[in-house]
């Protein structure tokens, strides 16, 4: 996992520990930590407030880099807030979308890497 806040790794730490969960947690911007690694899934709920730009575009446009072939991003996203924008990044970056869950005004979109 990687977190540019100190508290959300502080956090995320902390529910590893009482979870028993071995998982590697590391500050830093988007991909900046994990340069050079690449994984099986992707599993973010983007900042959408944080802005489309600056950090939900990067995610979703970097994310293949960061995949091995056949390897998901999963991302959950409010259907009125942003949810289309997001949609479309994704068919773009992957050529491909689905949703994989819905409910509560949240959807968690799935795409693959070929």
């Amino acid at each position: 996992m990687t977190d540019v806040n100190s508290r959300a790794v502080a956090l995320a730490e902390e529910n590893m520990r009482r979870n028993s969960v071995r998982a590697t947690i590391i500050q830093g911007s988007l991909y900046e930590p994990v340069q050079g690694e690449t994984f099986d899934a992707i599993i973010t709920n983007p900042p959408i407030s944080a802005g489309m730009a600056k950090i939900v575009e990067p995610i979703i446009k970097d994310a293949p880099l960061h995949l091995n072939s056949g390897g998901s991003l999963q991302l959950v996203v409010q259907s009125n807030k942003g949810g289309r924008t997001v949609s479309i990044l994704i068919e773009e970056a992957f050529g491909n979308i689905e949703v994989a869950a819905r409910g509560g005004g949240y959807r968690v979109l799935r795409a693959l890497k070929n």
